[in-house]
């Protein structure tokens, strides 16, 4: 008789574990999730279960991290998740099905929190609206399925739970267990993750206060004004109290975690542009951004980190609810209000903010702060029940069912492989293979005493191996060496020396190693620049242990924490023995069981629906864009070829206009159609209509947004991915017109894949994506030039130069990158003169230049720092000698030396050398093909070019030579004449130039083929007009025919 009432009070419980079904339905495949944390989550449990099951607790010290060399870890990294990972992998699950297991508990917990506290304000059907809301939310989506990130998944459980135990803690009084629980509930947000701890902190504060000063909302009535001001300072004292308890609960970590900050490189962590706040704030398309939908041929899906327009809205409606309805007003507002900051605080304008308070930089990724907005966000969504209180439960249903279908494109995983047991060998190897040092982002916590990282890979080969490594060195060669104790951190081993040595162990040094020689403890001396834990050993028999033990810091924080948990033992002993207040709730009528039956049905046939139907059935929230031979999401359809198979079809460029600060996305849409096992790689560049690159960089560096897709030899035959680039100009780069380039090219030996013509020859080795509109920055530049100068001249100043080349053959190029500042408006355009000046002061040759490109200084504001780029090329008659170049301003006094250069002057032919066949075709302003030899094996040919140059080109040609037909090159040659050692700036009218090319004939099928020849300029692909013997319209030389075999 009493089945169906305890069933009822399961039930919330219930349907909340059936949405939570139909989220976490990617983390229950037998695969790995691919994220961005979830290997390092699983190394660093891995690591720490090894330290505790070597009996040390608290472990900090984590002796197999950073390459075996050991790594403070857990001294500043909060260990609560780790240990939810190590609990159940001793209870025999594996570490990646610990894994996902865990994360899909901290859905359903989450959850279950947000439904406890709401349901105290309106009702146990806006709590469960609320839990959904929450359980859904886009952020936690992303935590989980693209980041990985354990430790702040598990962070998003404790903000319910904590405001819940606050709510129901101020109500019943001191002596009550949710008193208790409240304090616990801090302490474990601080032993979980970090920066979520930061965020939340002032929030929760925030929340106290709220629920002293207004005491209605915390379920008592308000009584009068003389009561609630009596009562002011006790409920102030209760709240203060249990705060202060939790931060002391948890004082063993975050203590020396702060305190101990600047033992370790903590600058490491905030290295731009990845690692900062200033380069992680969201668009307000991504903060709201629509319900998105999952595209299964998509390599690498982007989904946006946001709140969501979806729960945005629904916590408006709610908001609005209970606004007109007049349920808990000031409940509403006080979440509406930290809703909003969150929010706001995301977004770039808040920079101010993040550059002035202490402490929120250490948050990193102001996105982070979308987790408690998450959480206001939810809270808010539940009041909507308001919207039509008799019928809370269809209500509640309607918006657990949307926001279940409208998030559910957030919650699709890619995945790594199948599920394997991760080893201390793997992890080892793991963090080589990755570069990463100690299972961290940058090697942050790496002590300060490590200047240089060993490339000395010894102890972690022996570890992947399953050896003991020899952590001991420095000892004379066949010393012998007695180990009494191999655990690294209370390590002991007897020696005998025949002469005084400087013993190593290979352990980072770091407070709190200690060291004992012969049961007397001995100074420590820390190795130069490795850091290693370095001690003086005399001559005889000599025992050495070495242990990791606390420093004073530490030893405070854990006898806090203890007392603490003495204190709280017995507050529960006072707390049980005493007569416990009955706890009214203000919420409204129960759920019913028919309701709750329901709605836990809905979950459970959304759940199955969604493998059944949504992932079998194209539709709203789950369908694709490639069908092959297009990309529907692609603003810009474009097909292009490249060599090794790569397939264009389309680009997106979010802006074509930017301050000259800023930057655009460009992101390309690509596919193999047959597998490839090569790495190909996009490359973008910013150029002017000279062909000079002011590519930023760091243009090499994904969007934040942008997932990156696996390496191309790894990427399925009927799938497509996303390329996408953030390209902005080099600082400085002066207002104009400029053209966004993209090449693709083979990473492994940086090889450019050209663009294919239908007929599969190489076309061009770039493709433009349109010009980018680039104008002044929203603040002036401050450039650092490699050389600084601060020379004067007059209303302009030359703050330096960037490196110049010491050693120049004449008729070579270089780039002079220099930097101005405006001192004075001009009314008219100052040049610079840029001088050649010989041995005995003399200007041998000079050319005047725009200070900026294209942007003359009439334009200039006071105060404006420019950057100007100029192609100079050594004067073609230059003799061999030394020579110094200089700049001056005419008009102006004054010079300013850039350095000096030796030029080497080629060797001159006047006459003509030997060749077997005669050309005699012209290349406009260049010169005469005179003629060529050609020599043929059984693997190549080789031919032999002789030109006779008939001016010197300001135009830095090469040569190409192609083998085939009028449709198809079937072999050719690409260089620079001679070998590079000849460019054409360099030749004097009447001199000839053997120019030699070979072509591998190993490709080239039998058949007749031609041998045509020409002169272009790689920077725009544009080829030499030809005329004469031989010439064709597209400027190509026939020279030959010649048939294979």
């Amino acid at each position: 008789m009493h089945t169906v009432p305890r069933l009822k009070i399961f039930l919330p419980y219930l349907v909340l574990l059936a949405f939570t079904l139909v989220v976490v339905q990617p983390l229950w495949q037998a695969q790995m999730l691919c994220t961005d944390d979830g290997f390092y989550h699983i190394n660093k449990a891995l690591v720490l279960e090894e330290t505790l099951l070597a009996g040390h607790f608290p472990a900090r010290w984590m002796p197999q991290m950073a390459w075996g060399y050991g790594y403070p870890h857990f001294n500043y990294y909060a260990p609560l998740a780790s240990f939810g990972l190590i609990g159940l992998h001793q209870l025999g699950f594996t570490y990646p099905l610990a894994f996902h297991l865990l994360l899909s508990l901290c859905v359903w917990l989450a959850g279950v929190g947000m439904f406890r506290f709401v349901r105290e304000w309106w009702g146990e059907t806006a709590g469960l609206a609320a839990g959904v809301a929450y359980l859904t939310a886009p952020y936690f989506a992303f935590d989980i399925v693209i980041r990985g990130a354990l430790a702040e998944t598990v962070a998003l459980i404790w903000p319910p739970w904590i405001f819940f135990f606050l709510h129901r803690a101020l109500h019943a009084g001191p002596r009550s267990e949710f008193s208790l629980a409240a304090v616990l509930s801090l302490a474990g947000l601080l032993f979980t993750h970090n920066t979520s701890a930061l965020a939340v902190a002032p929030f929760t504060g925030a929340y106290v206060l709220f629920l002293v000063w207004f005491p209605s909302s915390n379920g008592r009535g308000a009584g009068g004004e003389g009561e609630r001001v009596a009562s002011l300072w006790p409920r102030l004292f209760h709240g203060g109290t249990l705060l202060a308890l939790g931060l002391a609960l948890a004082a063993g970590f975050w203590l020396p975690a702060l305190g101990e900050r600047n033992l370790v490189q903590s600058d490491r962590l905030l290295v731009p542009p990845i690692f900062t706040y200033y380069t992680n704030f969201l668009s307000v398309r991504e903060l709201l951004a629509w319900p998105r939908f999952e595209d299964p041929l998509l390599v690498n899906p982007s989904p946006e980190k946001g709140l969501g327009a979806l729960a945005v809205g629904l916590a408006a409606l709610g908001f609005s609810a209970n606004l007109v309805r007049r349920r808990h007003i000031s409940v509403s507002i006080f979440f509406g209000f930290f809703l909003a900051a969150f929010a706001l605080l995301t977004l770039p304008f808040s920079r101010l903010v993040w550059d002035t308070v202490p402490l929120i930089e250490f948050i990193q990724f102001p996105w982070r702060l979308l987790g408690p907005g998450a959480f206001c966000a939810a809270v808010l969504a539940g009041g909507c029940v308001q919207v039509w209180p008799k019928r809370s439960a269809w209500v509640a249903g309607a918006l657990m069912l949307l926001l279940t279908y409208g998030h559910l494109g957030w919650w699709y995983a890619r995945y790594c492989g199948p599920m394997e047991e991760i080893t201390l060998a793997r992890t080892v190897e793991y963090e080589r293979a990755t570069g990463t040092i100690g299972t961290t982002a940058k090697g942050e916590f790496l002590p300060t005493t490590v200047r240089v990282f060993p490339d000395d890979t010894s102890i972690a080969d022996a570890l992947m191996r399953g050896e003991q490594p020899a952590y001991v060195s420095g000892l004379p060669e066949n010393t012998p060496l007695v180990i009494e104790n191999a655990d690294v951190l209370a390590y002991r081993a007897t020696m005998t020396l025949t002469a005084p040595a400087q013993l190593v162990f290979k352990q980072f040094y770091f407070p709190g190693w200690q060291a004992t020689l012969n049961g007397q403890a001995v100074a420590i001396t820390p190795t130069p620049d490795f850091g290693f834990i370095s001690v003086s050993v005399p001559v005889g028999v000599n025992t050495v242990a070495f242990n990791f033990g606390n420093t004073p810091l530490r030893t405070l924080g854990e006898l806090v924490s203890w007392a603490t948990a003495l204190i709280l033992l017995a507050a529960g002993v006072w707390i049980a023995k005493g007569k416990q207040p009955p706890f009214g709730s203000v919420a409204e009528e129960p759920l019913s069981a028919r309701a709750g039956l329901l709605l836990f049905l809905c979950g459970l046939a959304l759940a199955a629906a969604r493998p059944l139907l949504i992932e079998r059935v194209p539709n709203w929230v789950h369908h694709t864009v490639f069908d092959g031979e297009s990309v529907g999401a692609a603003q810009n359809p474009l097909r292009l070829s490249f060599q090794g198979g790569l397939q264009l079809y389309g680009f997106d460029v979010d802006t074509r206009s930017i301050p000259g600060n800023s930057a655009v996305d460009a992101a390309l849409y690509v596919a193999l159609p047959e597998p490839a096992l090569r790495h190909f790689w996009p490359v973008m560049y910013l150029r002017d209509s000279a062909g000079r690159d002011w590519t930023h960089p760091q243009a090499f560096i994904p969007p934040r947004w942008h997932k990156e897709p696996p390496p191309t030899y790894l990427w399925p035959a009927d799938r497509y991915a996303q390329w996408a680039r953030r390209v902005g100009p080099a600082p400085g780069a002066p207002p104009g017109e400029y053209e966004l380039w993209f090449e693709v090219i083979d990473r492994e030996n940086g090889a450019n894949q050209s663009i294919l013509d239908e007929n599969g020859n190489a076309l061009q080795p770039q493709w433009s994506l349109g010009t980018i509109s680039i104008g002044r920055p929203t603040e002036p530049f401050a450039l650092e030039p490699l050389t600084r100068t601060h020379t004067r001249f007059g209303p302009i100043t030359l703050l330096g130069f960037d490196e110049l080349p010491v050693q120049l053959n004449a008729g070579d190029s270089f780039n002079l990158s220099w930097h101005w500042r405006s001192e004075n408006v001009t009314a008219t355009d100052v040049l610079a003169q840029v001088q050649w000046v010989n041995a005995n002061n003399e200007v041998v040759a000079e050319v005047e230049l725009e200070p900026a490109n294209h942007y003359g200084t009439s334009q200039w504001q006071i105060g404006d720092e420019w950057r100007g780029q100029h192609t100079l090329t050594a004067p073609a008659a230059l003799p061999d000698g030394a020579y110094t170049l200089r700049v001056a301003v005419p008009g102006e006094s004054g010079s300013q030396t850039l350095g000096a250069l030796a030029i080497s002057a080629p060797e001159r032919i006047f006459a003509p050398p030997p060749f077997e066949q005669v050309s005699g075709a012209q290349f406009s302003g260049v010169g005469e093909l005179a003629g060529y030899t050609l020599t043929r094996t059984a693997e190549s040919l080789q031919l032999t070019l002789v030109w006779k140059a008939t001016a010197t080109p300001a135009q830095r040609y090469s040569v190409f030579v192609h083998l085939g037909d009028e449709a198809n090159v079937l072999a050719q040659s690409v260089a620079q004449p001679a070998n590079h050692q000849r460019p054409t700036p360099g030749w004097l009218a009447g001199e000839y130039i053997v120019d030699t090319h070979t072509l591998a004939l190993n490709a080239v099928p039998a058949g007749n083929y031609t041998l045509y020849v020409g002169l272009f300029n790689p920077v725009n692909g544009e080829r030499a007009a030809a005329s004469g013997p031989g010439a064709g319209a597209d400027s190509r030389v026939r020279l030959t025919e010649i048939t294979f075999p």
